[in-house]
């Protein structure tokens, strides 16, 4: 997952509103998810999740994707640090979601790549899509 519209808001706030932005969306995917769900920062605004459960591409579809970007499209109030006026802005997630087929258990880096690559998929779409699923025999 990667934040759309987060580095203006660390450039135009400063980090520390932009350190908030982070720490509410971590507070989004550890209310949104199970407990068995990995959930990771990557770097920057980028978040990574490992599904605990088992999940079919068309579940991601239907069910766990929409509530993921639903939960991560959001309005928040930032403070301008040379103002001090609080101003409304508007945030959103582009995901890529992966699914494995097969038994084997794929080499992390791998399956990072892979859902990296589906993300990417996103971004460059429409800007009405907001997530896209692969599912490769890994």
């Amino acid at each position: 997952m990667d934040l759309k519209q987060f580095k203006p808001v660390n450039d135009r706030f400063g980090h520390e509103e932009g350190d908030r932005v982070i720490r509410f969306v971590a507070s989004q995917l550890r209310k949104d998810l199970y407990d068995v769900d990995i959930k990771a920062r990557l770097h920057g605004d980028e978040f990574a999740v490992l599904l605990g459960t088992a999940v079919t591409a068309d579940l991601l579809h239907r069910i766990v994707l929409p509530k993921l970007a639903k939960a991560l499209d959001f309005t928040t109030s930032l403070r301008d640090p040379e103002t001090g006026q609080q101003e409304m802005v508007s945030l959103r997630c582009d995901i890529g979601a992966v699914v494995r087929i097969g038994s084997d258990i794929p080499e992390a880096r791998r399956f990072l790549e892979l859902a990296d690559k589906a993300m990417y998929l996103t971004k460059r779409g429409s800007g009405e899509r907001r997530f896209h699923v692969d599912e490769y025999q890994i």
